[in-house]
């Protein structure tokens, strides 16, 4: 949940994301997981020449997309993300629900078959 102009920094994630605006909007800049991007050590966020407003003079190579109320968004591990809230005319703020995810967990089921009777 944010106000407008409340903003993520560049960052990527260790979990598969499913990201949906429930409220007002929200603007994605997204970029590929091979980007020569440095972490800040011990992070998951970029370093701060990555950063806004350092990042122009980095010249990456970001698209830009924007979720309304009921959009969802799949963003996988490791993409290079930054996310901004913008409020809209029905509430004065912007919300979000993520269900984060291991896409590479294999769930193993065995079957058990019981004897005949």
């Amino acid at each position: 949940m944010g106000i407008t102009g409340t903003r993520t920094q560049l960052h990527r994630d260790g979990l598969d994301n499913i990201f949906v605006c429930a409220v007002g909007r929200r603007t994605f800049a997204l970029g590929d997981e091979e980007l020569p991007i440095e972490e800040e050590p011990g992070s998951i966020s970029a370093a701060e020449a990555y950063q806004r407003p350092a990042r122009a003079a980095a010249a990456l190579r970001l698209e830009q997309v924007t979720l309304e109320a009921g959009d969802a968004l799949y963003v996988p591990c490791g993409c290079w993300h930054e996310v901004e809230a913008h409020a809209d005319q029905a509430a004065p703020y912007s919300c979000a629900v993520n269900w984060y995810f291991d896409a590479e967990l294999e769930t193993q089921v065995e079957l058990v078959t019981e004897g005949e009777t």
